[in-house]
């Protein structure tokens, strides 16, 4: 009789399913700021970057090193940094006039 064998690969995340998780982090981060900027349109913005701040630090907390979820919670981070620079930018020019 023959014998089947099942053996668990543990290979790496090919470079594509990386790029594909951050940019779900990404989408995920602009659906949640885009929804407090929709809703709360005064203070929106700024509830909308606390709100990414705080799912952004309970996502790197949360999750495990190597795991896609934590690259999921790296394109959230990243999207969050950003929107915090061009917000800064912004009024810092606007301020400038």
């Amino acid at each position: 009789m023959t014998e089947i064998l099942i053996q668990k690969s543990t290979e790496k995340i090919n470079i594509l399913t990386k790029i594909s998780y951050i940019l779900l982090g990404i989408l995920l981060n602009s659906t949640v700021v885009t929804i407090s900027i929709k809703l709360l349109s005064t203070y929106g913005v700024w509830i909308g970057l606390v709100l990414a701040g705080v799912l952004s630090y309970l996502s790197i907390k949360k999750t495990t090193k190597r795991t896609a979820t934590r690259l999921v919670a790296y394109g959230f981070v990243g999207l969050t940094i950003f929107y915090a620079i061009t917000l800064i930018l912004f009024f810092t020019a606007v301020a400038g006039f």
